[in-house]
């Protein structure tokens, strides 16, 4: 799941310390980074990009042949849609994952292995949310009536999973970049190339 790099539509909660077209460039190095995972993944594990905003197509044709825009009025209906467009080209499972969070391609193959096991895979962020969930089969349900963007989102979706007698398997928690908070974190540690490049470029002056 991706936003487009475009300054004043991404990464806005930090805008007061940074200026829109730096904020644009750390959503696209966090991009970046997971497209770069893509080459160590396929052929074993497919990637899709699922974008935002429709007229970014071109610019996400540049970086994956396999995208498509999301759709929905909120998180959770472009979530749902975008698995049950991938269930049906048949495959065993779906991750669904923003570029909030920088990961590495053992935290996706983990959560694949665990998600073989089990009905359910979720990896809760310190938010609240989560920056990670895997399904073995389309379940709508899991992404209705939530009150996204809160502190609840991790916890509801938990209980949403329980009340449909499904096992759900929680993956270490881990921080999103959202706010200065965040990325102050991040800072002094080691991630991924480009976010790491982006880190030089505007955190180090």
């Amino acid at each position: 799941m991706a936003k487009a790099p475009i300054p004043g539509y991404c990464k806005t909660r930090l805008i007061p310390y940074l200026e829109a077209d730096v904020c644009a460039d750390l959503q696209e190095a966090l991009l970046l980074d997971l497209i770069n995972l893509k080459k160590e993944l396929e052929p074993e594990i497919d990637v899709w990009i699922a974008y935002t905003p429709e007229a970014s197509e071109g610019y996400f044709k540049t970086l994956c042949n396999q995208c498509f825009p999301q759709i929905g009025e909120n998180l959770g209906e472009r979530m749902k849609n975008g698995i049950r467009k991938l269930i049906a080209k048949d495959y065993a499972s779906v991750l669904v994952i923003g570029t909030d969070t920088p990961l590495n391609k053992m935290d996706i193959k983990y959560a694949v292995k665990r998600v073989k096991k089990h009905s359910v895979v979720i990896g809760p962020a310190l938010d609240g949310g989560y920056y990670l969930i895997g399904v073995t089969h389309h379940i709508p349900s899991l992404f209705e009536h939530i009150k996204w963007s809160t502190d609840s989102v991790f916890k509801e979706t938990v209980n949403r999973i329980k009340c449909n007698n499904l096992i759900v398997d929680v993956l270490p928690k881990k921080r999103d970049i959202d706010d200065w908070e965040d990325l102050l974190f991040y800072q002094e540690k080691k991630t991924n190339p480009h976010l790491d490049r982006w880190k030089t470029n505007h955190l180090s002056r």
